[in-house]
């Protein structure tokens, strides 16, 4: 009995590893695939920061700040009366 307990234990021991090998995969499959995708967004943000003129985070924040903002939907809802 003790060796049919110790036989169990080794193959559900087994069976636990291959599951956790193969999520390992999955995570470095899905980890591979993100890292590509950063590199791919990062080359494309240094692309558009050089045809921008290399702005600073900052200085391209403080651009946006600094326009004329549309004005929202709901205000000229407001604005409307019935006749």
């Amino acid at each position: 009995m003790a060796k049919d307990i110790a036989a169990n234990l080794q193959k559900a021991q087994e069976q636990q590893n291959t599951v956790i090998h193969d999520r390992q995969n999955q995570l470095n499959a899905k980890l591979e695939i993100m890292t590509s995708q950063h590199k791919h967004q990062r080359e494309e943000l240094e692309t558009t920061q050089e045809t921008q003129g290399n702005q600073s985070p900052s200085s391209a924040i403080q651009q946006r700040l600094t326009r004329p903002m549309a004005t929202p939907q709901w205000a000229t809802w407001q604005d409307q009366t019935p006749e």
